[in-house]
Formats: C-alpha cells, structure tokens, sequence
C-alpha cells in the first residue's frame, strides 16, 4: 500500500480510492464554499434518486428543502456552523425525501477540504450513507426494549421514566398528572375456564381500548399479568377519574367468545391518584394508586376509587 502511494500517480490513485469508496455504497459530494453549488456522484444521485445530472447545479438551499422538516433547522444550522476548518464539518443523521418521495434516514458526514490557489478553503468533500434499515432496526430492537411483547404498550421500564419526568415536570413548574393503575377483575376465572389464548385476546383488547380512547400524550402500559398503569400528563384528578370511568364502562360492554362460543365480559377494578405535594418520591404516588384499587376490589370490584 505504501509503494502504491508512493509511485502511483495522482489519476491512478483518484480510481484506486473511487474504487475503495464505491465498495462501501455511499455517495459522494461536493460543496463548493464560494458559490454554494453542490455536486455529488452517480452513487449519490441513486441513493436520492435523482437523475445525476440534477445533482451537478444542486444548491445547499434545494438540498435542505429535500431535508424532513422536523431535522431541517439543525440541518441548516450544522451547515451554516461550518468555517472551513476540518473540526467543525458534518456528522449529521436526517431524514431526506429521494425523487420517488420516499423517505430515507441518511447519515451525512464531511472530513476532506481542498483550498484555492490562496490557501482559503474552498471545497468541502464528503460522503452520504443511506442507513434506512440499519435505523429501523435499531429503533424496532429499541421499541422491544420498552414495550410488553403481548400488548405492544410500554413496559414497567419505560413507564418509571414517564413517570419520573412528569414528577420533575410537577416540582419544577406544578403541572399535575394522574396515575390510573387497572386490575382485571377475575380473570383466572377466565384464564382456567376459556384458556390462556382467549385471556390474551383480553389483555390486547384492552390495550386496543387504551390506543382508541387515551389521548396521544397518555401512556399506557403493562405492568404484569392482568394489571396495567396509565400516566396522564396535564391531568388533574377530576381529569382522571373521568377518563377511569370512561375505559371501564367503554371495556365493560364489550363481549368475548369462549372456544364453546359463549359470550362473556370482564370488568375492571382501577384506582386513581394525582401527584401532590406530599408526593416526596414516585413510589408514594404509586402506592396510593395501589390502594385505591384495592379498595375498589373489596367494594365489590367493577368501580373506580379515588380517595
């Protein structure tokens, strides 16, 4: 490699490293500093599916509008950061809209500046990596790690830091919230007369209800077995107990089918409480939404209980 370097001239070297680069699937680009102009290679304009000739008067200005506006700012802002010096290039993964528009994750990075015939710093190199799958499988391994694989809804994990965020939220400016903890009533009676299948088609039913009626700021989660915990951001106790009431009459009129085709229903038991001022640590919180639902089983089961 380094006779190479050493004795091959500088076009037999340019196709050495295209060859390299072409090997690695990403494309190349060029921006020019002085007048804005972005070129990029035949790989880029694949990736962008964008005809290659488009991408030879390309502006930073047409890129970024190719850019998804959630990731647009931060996009601009890394571009306008720029002062020529190697330090402070790319290293930036966004959203791009290709010709077809569709969307792709990409991961954009800069390391290579050529100067001018003064010295200045005149073009910016760098390479662009579609990296679209490799993110949705980083974000599916990651929604598995928060979330009860029967259910789909988060797991106890991803709820403590729910939790312990609107907690923070709560002493810093006194946004209340609720925590409503749900307990299905009897349900090994349903486990031990229609089978574990049918009582996992309870269990999802139920999370379907949570996704149907809960706002998109709630969330709701499994905490094991037939209990499940609900935090709602923003919501004070008349809030929550309104929306208890609502998911036990909205779960209670829905009816099941056992193996033997009968019908049958499930009610639920659930306990409601909002953070105070007392509330030191999470886990007092939790436990008086705890005994409230206790409470509300040995009323009778099928109610709501906030004391």
């Amino acid at each position: 490699m380094r006779a190479f370097y050493e004795d091959g001239d500088k076009q037999e070297i340019s196709r050495y490293l295209k060859a390299a680069l072409a090997l690695t699937g990403v494309g190349l680009w060029e921006w020019d500093l002085d007048d804005g102009s972005i070129q990029g290679d035949d790989r880029l304009a694949e990736i962008l599916g964008l005809p290659v000739e488009t991408l030879q008067t390309f502006s930073l200005e047409a890129w970024s509008e190719r850019v998804h506006e959630s990731e647009r700012a931060a996009f601009l802002e890394a571009a306008e950061a720029f002062d020529g010096e190697i330090s402070s290039g790319f290293d930036e993964i966004y959203r791009m809209q290709r010709g077809d528009g569709r969307w792709i994750w990409v991961h954009d990075r800069s390391g290579l500046i050529r100067p001018d015939h003064l010295g200045r710093p005149r073009w910016l190199f760098g390479v662009l990596e579609d990296i679209t799958e490799r993110h949705e499988e980083q974000q599916s391994l990651r929604r598995l790690s928060v979330t009860d694989e029967l259910t789909g809804l988060y797991n106890r994990r991803h709820l403590l830091g729910c939790m312990e965020e609107e907690l923070a939220r709560f002493r810093r400016f006194g946004t209340p919230f609720s925590l409503v903890v749900i307990d299905l009533d009897h349900f090994k009676d349903v486990n031990d007369r229609y089978g574990h299948v049918v009582g996992d088609v309870v269990l999802q039913q139920l999370a379907r209800l949570f996704e149907d009626r809960l706002r998109e700021i709630d969330v709701a989660g499994r905490t094991g077995g037939e209990e499940f915990l609900l935090v709602l951001p923003g919501t004070a106790a008349e809030g929550g107990l309104r929306i208890a009431e609502d998911l036990r009459h909205a779960f209670a009129a829905m009816a099941f089918q056992g193996d033997d085709g009968e019908d049958f229903r499930v009610t639920l038991s659930t306990g409601v409480a909002t953070v105070s001022d007392a509330d030191e640590r999470l886990h007092h919180l939790w436990a008086r939404a705890d005994r409230d639902l206790y409470a509300a089983k040995e009323a009778g089961r099928d109610r709501v209980i906030k004391q």
